[in-house]
């Protein structure tokens, strides 16, 4: 018999009282974008600095939280492409931002519209942009994406107005009618500086008066005096405490977008799945930081992800899952908490499995494929064929790019992720065999000069 909980969410109790309108079913999908599992302070990794993300931490302590949930891809579009198609990159044929997704292949908003439910998203990129293709199968999708971006160079939408816009869709709904909700902050990804100041002070040391900063020309100092090694203690502790505060502003939004849910009485029935398509490499690798792209090592593949379920998607409290698992695997274990015999989504496969009394001993080997760097992209093959490219198991990391003089090297599985000496276990190599055996072929970017400004502006591609 599933049980129904209040989910707690800074220190208020939601969807515990009469809604103010008539309960129905939620499924809730929520993307911080440019966000490392070590970010959040339920991970507890070590990697960062004290996070500050208690909304975050409310679900993961009222539902499922995966400690090694790894993306398939470096770069936004293409990492979300695999969530709501259920394939890596290498099935779902989206290398990179700026290549729409096929028309032909099936997307998660699609089943849900075609069984009833009101298909909504608010997302916060120009990187996802409709013209892209996720918007199939949603009702509404708001991408934010205006005559202002063009006029103005504003590519992103700030996370209050990405929660406002979420809520305000939830609004057209008849009262009874199921909600399947995508909602995509982008305020992780640089430049870090859309939260607002009284955030920001959380972080920041109150005296440093350095040169790094949260725009762009503060992250490029950052970026060469890495590489010229002359970062300071104090300009790499302001630049990490820049990107906390704007991972601590999604967790903020995310609270109000759970409280607004929750005054509307969409709680009570509810599966919410929170997760990242990237994360950020800082100082980890010297030759490439501060940036996304080039590496699939730990800090860019390893994301949060958390499950948590309440009437009849209930979920166990503050379950820990250790296995290896992939983000492309959300879509079918969404369907499955519908219905556990509905189809699956791609190749994804059902995480309740990992949460059963008795999990199951084998489960894939994670596959990542980096996105850039440009210089490196392929024009008569798969754009990605000589990019970076790795296999994640329960134990080891392999990695392999035909562009890096040290083409392969195996690393523990760890927050440190130490480098290994040793012989590479055959599964790793014979998982990265098969991914390359299946490599598409050429692809080329569509970009009306809008989206290609929009790319350009956000770092993606090269003026």
């Amino acid at each position: 018999m599933a049980r129904w909980h209040c989910l707690a969410v800074g220190g208020l109790a939601l969807g515990c009282g009469r809604p103010e309108t008539t309960p129905a079913p939620l499924v809730l999908l929520v993307s911080f974008d440019t966000t490392r599992a070590d970010a959040l302070s339920c991970y507890g990794l070590g990697g960062l600095p004290a996070a500050d993300t208690p909304h975050s931490d409310s679900l993961a302590e009222r539902g499922v939280r995966f400690a090694w949930a790894i993306s398939s891809s470096s770069t936004t579009l293409a990492a979300h492409t695999a969530v709501m198609s259920g394939e890596d990159s290498h099935r779902h044929a989206v290398p990179r931002n700026g290549f729409p997704v096929p028309p032909e292949l099936p997307l998660l908003a699609e089943r849900f519209q075609a069984d009833g439910w009101r298909t909504l998203a608010s997302v916060g990129s120009f990187a996802l942009e409709r013209d892209m293709g996720l918007d199939r199968g949603f009702d509404a999708y708001v991408d934010h994406a205006n005559w202002q971006a063009a006029l103005f160079g504003e590519y992103e939408a700030n996370g209050r107005t990405v929660t406002d816009t979420a809520l305000s869709l939830v609004d057209t709904r008849a009262a009874d009618e199921p909600v399947f909700l995508f909602v995509h902050y982008y305020d992780p990804h640089m430049p870090w500086n859309s939260a607002p100041t009284h955030v920001q002070e959380r972080f920041v040391d109150p005296n440093y008066d350095g040169p790094a900063g949260g725009d762009r020309a503060g992250i490029e100092h950052l970026t060469v005096a890495t590489l010229q090694h002359t970062l300071s203690t104090a300009d790499r502790a302001h630049g990490q405490a820049l990107y906390r505060a704007e991972v601590a502003w999604a967790d903020r939004q995310l609270g109000r977008l759970l409280r607004g849910l929750g005054a509307r009485g969409l709680l009570h029935d509810s599966l919410l799945v929170l997760f990242s398509d990237h994360g950020e490499m800082f100082n980890e690798e010297p030759a490439r930081p501060y940036r996304h792209g080039p590496d699939v090592d730990l800090p860019v593949v390893h994301v949060p992800l958390i499950v948590a379920g309440s009437g009849r998607f209930d979920t166990p409290q503050g379950h820990v899952v250790d296995r290896t698992v992939r983000t492309l695997d959300i879509g079918t274990t969404v369907l499955r908490a519908l219905d556990d015999s509905a189809p699956p989504l791609g190749t994804g496969l059902d995480l309740a499995q990992l949460w059963a009394p008795t999990p199951p001993t084998k489960w894939p080997i994670a596959l990542a494929e980096a996105t850039m760097p440009h210089d490196a992209l392929r024009t008569d093959t798969w754009p990605n064929a000589d990019l970076e490219r790795a296999a994640v198991s329960d134990s080891h990391v392999l990695t392999r790019a035909a562009w890096l003089d040290h083409e392969e090297r195996l690393f523990t599985r760890n927050p440190v992720a130490v480098p290994v000496q040793a012989a590479v276990p055959a599964p790793l190599s014979q998982a990265l065999d098969a991914f390359d055996a299946r490599m598409p072929g050429v692809r080329e970017a569509a970009l009306d000069d809008q989206t290609r400004s929009a790319l350009e502006a956000l770092g993606y591609i090269e003026k």
